[in-house]
Parts: structure tokens; C-alpha cells; sequence
């Protein structure tokens, strides 16, 4: 009996294990811990298995056990590998490769110096292709000469990919267009839309493209017809950013603000979605890149994820009331705030009671006096109460007593009863904190600024003043950093468009003054020191703005690091 009840069990269980499928495995690296930068924009693989990483620090290194990072002077944004392993890369200020020096360390050597923000490369045939905005560069590995094609009419350039040795570019103007002879020219073999702005290839005859209009579209030996994704509007809310192949039947596409989606080729079908809550850190994504054993790297703020749909591990997790990953805790008011990648929390005491029932007893009816005519009887009734069947005995004896009597006249007395009210007891069971997520707030909030007597919040959707439950938003440009200079008044704000917002209260309302208007850099730090000076930190700039008294002049120092 004992063995058949452990075999039911044993089926249920079973059961429900096959029932939930659970979330792709996932590992998480942090190259932070190691005192490198966060901010990696491109990924690649070399033939040994080691990946390396376009970092804003330079080249990042990984070996399955060990990080290391290889400086160069300005950030990577791009690389590319020949065959003999050769890592080639293109960045902010140019683009250039990586060779072995005799302690077969790598070292960067400088192809050029006069572009700006390289931010894509493709190697094919002896061939190194870089592109920034306006520019496509040929580099020739044998005879290191570098030709340029200007898109020029074509308009901005949006992505560089190679197929079955053909190598396109795609335009802001003209869409998609091939490289040949030098030159930029309209594909004579395929048609498609011209608001394509990303294209992705695998085996030599299956691309995926995506368009400026959030449309997907698939190719299969050269025949195109749109692929219709089954998400509910899940990508066009969270913005594309990119697209890498799997396999022949799955893609991994990564978004601006809901994580990484992975979807069957070419039903259209969701497999997955990788995001805060299956367990990604951020949802905001630079970068992803399909590694030889088909997992998917993606890189976001804190770090690098190893999502791998291939393995058989699944995870199962569910975190109630605080979601997203931390990003800053605040006191304000007597009450704790959390910033988190999915918007604001509050922390809340909730107090938890166990009730009871009682009955109270109350007061006795008085004595009265009665007149009773000859031959009545008066028979008291006590008032009803819980436990008043107890005394159907005595009154039936009291009854029998008073018929016997003959008297004109008794003083009568209510019998000595009482009524029982019922009432509710509440008892403190216990004290417990849950969160509660503020209106009106639902994006990644990086920071929280106390300013001015009043709470403030900088997130990827504006900055909010957070009020008790709810928040009211003061700017809708992007925020990555907020700052408040107490002795003017002035609120700073640096923006994702490399603008400084300058705001100051008037009559209540914070307006913007106009001031450090034109500075175009992406300031990810404010302070100031004891003189009252502020400084700016840009991408590879500090600023000093020293303000006057009467705050009408600015005085501006550039420092190049």
C-alpha cells in the first residue's frame, strides 16, 4: 500500500516537472569584479575558443577561466577575425588590428586615425570592410592599402554583414546595396523593401532582414516574404537593436528594454523571452553574439550573459514584490525607495492580525414593580441570550410555583439574567515589509537624487519627481545622470542624446534655462568640489563650469584624457 502511495506521487511529480518547461540557462559574468568596464559593444570568437570583446576600456579577453584586457587609446565598438586569427576593430577614433608582440601579448596597431566611430567591420577574402556613418573602408591585408567609398545620395549607413561572398551595406536612403567594384550599387539578384536596416545570414542562403517600420522578413535562396512574428507587439514595444542566427531554425533577437527574444524560423513563433524576469540582470542590451556551441552572449550594463538554449538545463525562479535588478536604495521621508530596472518601489509596512471572537457580558435588568389583577399570573422572560437554553428548567419550575399562588398583588423581580454581546478582537500577529511599485514610472531608473526638499528619479524614459505613491514627470529626454547644485538651484541632467539639461524652479515648476546648450558629449558624472566649481565627466572629456554669482556667465575648461 505504502510503495503504490509513493508511485502516485512519484507520476504527479513527474507530471508537473513536464508540464512547466522553465527558462533557458543562463550564466552571468561581471567584468566590473575585475575592475574592468561594463560597456562592451561587439563580440567575436577566435578559433582557440577565446572571446574577445569590444570594450570601451579596449579588448576584453575571456578563456572559459581567466579575463584580461588588452587597453587601446579610445573605445572599440566593432571587430573581425581573418584566418590566420588576426583580430581586426574599428572604434571611436579609427579603426585598426592586433598583433602578437614577442611575449605574444596583442597590441593594437593603428590602419587609421581620421574616421569617427567605426562602429561595424567584416572580413571576407583578404578584405577588411569598415564602416562608420558616411563611409565604407576597404582595407587590403596584403597590400595594407586603404580605399574609402562615400555613401554620399545614399544617405547614413546602418549595417555592414557579408553573404555567400558578397558584402552589403545598408543605407538610410536606399536600403540595401551591394559592394562592387569599388562602388555602392543596387543588388541585381534580390529584392527587398527599401526600409531595411538590419540583415542576418546563416548557411549561405537564409537571411533575416528587419526594416525601419518594425517588419521582419525572411529569404530562402533568394525568394522573400515577410515572417510575421506571434509576440503581441512584444519587439516594436521594446525596440530592436539586433539579430543573430542560432541554428538553421531559431534566431535570438536582442532589444533596447525587454531583454533578448529568441523565435522559431520560420513559423514566427516566441521559443522564449529572456528578460528581468527569467533572470536577466538588465534588459537593456548593447550586444549579442551566437558562439560555436550555439549559445547567445549578450552584453548589457552589468556585464555579460551566457544565455544557451542548446543545453538541456532549464531554471525555474520567481521573485514577488521587488522586480528587476537593483539599481539604487534612498530614504526619503520616513520611507524607502528602490530603483530598479523596471521603474520605482516603495517599501511598505504591513501589519498582520489574528481575530478572535468574544461575548461580553452585560449589566442585569432592574427591579420593577407590578400590579396583577386576581387570578393572573406573570411569568418573567428573561431576555434572550447564547446560553439561555440553560434555563428552560428553572423558569418551567418557576411557572408550576406562581400558578399555586393566590395573591392580588406581587412584587415581581426579573431574574438575575444577562445578555452576552459578541464582539471582534484584533491581535497583532505579525510585522512584515512588502514593495509596492509607483505609478506612473515604468522604466530602468538609474538614480535617485534628493533635491531641493523633493525626491527625484533619473530613468531611460525622463526624470520624475516621486511623490508619496505616484510620479510626475519634469523631462522626457532620456536620463543618464542627475545632479543638483544646491547654492544656485540649478538641477543638471545628462542625457542619452549627449545633451546637458539645466533646470531651476520657478514658481514651483522646474524649467529648463538653456544654459550648456551645444555641449554634445555623454556625461556619465556631475559633482562638484569645494569651490563651487562643477565638473563634467564626457566620454574622454571633463569640463569645469565655474558659475558666478549672479549665475549669468559660464567659464568653461576641456580636459582630454
Amino acid at each position: 500500500m505504502r510503495a503504490g502511495i509513493v508511485l502516485i506521487c512519484l507520476f504527479f511529480v513527474t507530471v508537473n516537472a513536464f508540464s512547466q518547461e522553465g527558462n533557458y540557462y543562463l550564466s552571468h559574468f561581471n567584468p566590473a569584479e575585475y575592475n574592468f568596464d561594463n560597456y562592451n559593444y561587439d563580440i567575436l570568437q577566435d578559433q582557440q575558443g577565446v572571446v574577445h570583446i569590444a570594450n570601451r576600456q579596449g579588448l576584453l579577453n575571456y578563456d572559459g577561466s581567466s579575463w584580461w584586457l588588452t587597453k587601446t587609446p579610445f573605445s572599440l565598438f566593432s571587430l573581425a577575425i581573418d584566418e590566420e586569427g588576426i583580430i581586426y576593430t574599428g572604434g571611436r577614433e579609427g579603426f585598426g588590428l592586433f598583433k602578437r608582440n614577442a611575449e605574444f601579448d596583442l597590441t593594437y596597431v593603428a590602419l587609421d586615425s581620421q574616421s569617427v566611430d567605426v562602429f561595424d567591420c567584416y572580413y571576407n577574402d583578404g578584405i577588411v570592410y569598415f564602416i562608420d556613418e558616411s563611409s565604407v573602408y576597404l582595407f587590403n591585408k596584403h597590400t595594407n592599402q586603404i580605399t574609402e567609398i562615400v555613401s554620399g545620395a545614399h544617405g547614413e549607413l546602418l549595417d555592414l554583414h557579408g553573404i555567400n561572398d558578397k558584402i552589403w551595406v545598408v543605407t538610410e536612403k536606399d536600403g540595401l546595396l551591394a559592394i562592387e567594384n569599388g562602388d555602392l550599387v543596387p543588388p541585381a539578384d534580390i529584392s527587398v523593401p527599401r526600409d531595411i536596416s538590419v540583415m542576418r545570414g546563416y548557411g549561405g542562403n537564409k537571411v533575416i532582414y528587419f526594416s525601419s517600420a518594425g517588419q521582419f522578413y525572411y529569404g530562402d535562396q533568394g525568394e522573400i516574404s515577410a515572417l510575421e512574428i506571434k509576440d503581441e507587439g512584444y519587439l516594436n514595444d521594446n525596440t530592436v537593436t539586433q539579430m543573430e542566427w542560432v541554428n538553421d531554425s531559431l534566431m535570438a533577437v536582442s532589444t533596447l528594454t525587454g531583454g533578448v527574444v529568441f523565435v522559431a524560423v520560420p513559423s514566427g513563433r516566441i521559443k522564449e523571452i529572456i528578460n528581468h524576469e527569467t533572470g536577466l540582470p538588465d534588459d537593456e542590451i548593447y550586444n549579442i553574439f551566437t558562439d560555436a556551441e550555439g549559445a547567445v552572449w549578450a552584453s548589457h550594463p552589468y556585464g555579460i550573459t551566457i544565455i544557451s538554449p542548446n543545453l538541456p538545463f532549464r531554471t525555474f525562479g520567481y521573485y514577488p514584490g521587488l522586480e528587476g535588478t537593483l539599481q539604487q536604495v534612498v530614504p526619503f521621508n520616513n520611507l524607502l525607495y528602490v530603483a530598479t530596472t523596471v521603474g520605482v518601489y516603495r517599501l511598505n509596512e504591513l501589519k498582520e492580525y489574528d481575530e478572535r471572537i468574544i461575548y461580553k457580558k452585560v449589566p442585569a435588568v432592574e427591579t420593577t414593580d407590578a400590579a396583577v389583577a386576581p387570578g393572573k399570573t406573570v411569568i418573567p422572560v428573561p431576555r434572550k441570550g447564547l446560553f439561555g437554553f440553560l434555563k428552560k428548567k428553572n423558569r418551567r419550575a418557576q411557572v408550576n410555583t406562581l400558578q399555586k399562588t393566590s395573591q392580588v398583588s406581587v412584587n415581581t423581580r426579573t431574574p438575575t439574567t444577562s445578555t452576552y454581546e459578541k464582539q471582534v478582537v484584533k491581535t497583532l500577529k505579525a510585522v512584515r515589509y512588502a514593495f509596492e511599485k509607483i505609478d506612473g514610472i515604468s522604466a530602468k531608473t538609474t538614480q535617485f537624487l534628493e533635491f531641493s526638499g523633493e525626491l527625484l528619479a533619473a530613468t531611460r524614459a525622463g526624470v520624475y519627481q516621486i511623490m508619496a505613491d505616484t510620479a510626475v514627470q519634469i523631462v522626457e529626454d532620456p536620463a543618464e545622470s542627475i545632479f543638483g547644485h544646491e547654492p544656485s538651484g540649478l538641477l543638471f541632467i545628462s542625457t542619452s542624446q549627449e545633451q546637458v539639461l539645466v533646470l531651476s524652479k520657478n514658481n514651483g515648476l522646474w524649467v529648463r534655462t538653456g544654459m550648456l546648450k551645444g555641449l554634445n558629449d555623454l556625461i556619465n558624472q556631475i559633482i562638484d568640489d569645494p569651490q563651487e566649481n562643477i565638473w563634467l565627466c564626457g566620454a574622454d572629456s571633463v569640463y569645469q563650469i565655474g558659475l558666478n554669482q549672479t549665475m549669468q556667465r559660464l567659464s568653461l575648461l576641456v580636459t582630454f584624457l
